[in-house]
C-alpha cells in the first residue's frame, strides 16, 4: 500500500453535465427501468412533470463519478449513501453534482461527505450525503 492521502473538512469537488436523451435511453437499457415517464414523450406529457424526466439514479451516478474520479478519487468506494430527491431533472438540463467533505476519520481511510445536485437555474434536485472509503494508494 502507498502513503495515505490527506483530506480536509471543507474540500469540495464537482462535475457539470448536460443530461441528454441518449443518456436516459442508455440508462433505461442498462437498468431495465423503462418507466414511461422517462422514455415515452406522450405518456410523460400527461404526468405532473409535463415532459420526460431523467432517472434519478443518473444523478446519483454523477455523485459516484465525483467521488470515484475526483474527491477522494480513484480507488474510492461508497460504503453508504443517502439520496433525497427534491425536484425533477429534465432532458436537456445542465446539472452540477458536488460533494464536500464534512468529516475525516483519523483512524481509517474513511470520509463523510455532503452531496447535492443542482440544475442550471440553481434549483436543488438532490441533497444527501455518503460515507466513502478511499484506498490509500498513491
Amino acid at each position: 500500500m502507498g502513503e495515505r492521502r490527506t483530506f480536509k473538512v471543507g474540500q469540495k469537488e464537482s462535475v457539470t453535465v448536460t443530461i441528454t436523451d441518449e443518456m436516459v435511453k442508455a440508462f433505461a437499457d442498462l437498468s431495465g427501468d423503462r418507466n414511461p415517464v422517462h422514455v415515452d414523450d406522450e405518456f410523460a406529457a400527461k404526468t405532473r412533470f409535463g415532459k420526460r424526466i431523467a432517472h434519478g439514479m443518473i444523478l446519483g451516478g454523477l455523485l459516484s463519478r465525483v467521488a470515484g474520479m475526483h474527491l477522494p478519487g480513484p480507488g474510492t468506494i461508497i460504503i453508504s449513501q443517502d439520496i433525497r430527491y427534491k425536484g425533477p431533472c429534465y432532458i436537456g438540463d445542465t446539472v452540477t453534482a458536488e460533494i464536500s467533505i464534512i468529516h475525516v476519520r483519523a483512524d481509517k481511510p474513511i470520509i463523510k461527505v455532503a452531496s447535492r445536485v443542482t440544475n442550471q437555474n440553481g434549483e436543488e434536485l438532490i441533497n444527501g450525503g455518503a460515507i466513502l472509503y478511499y484506498d490509500p494508494v498513491t
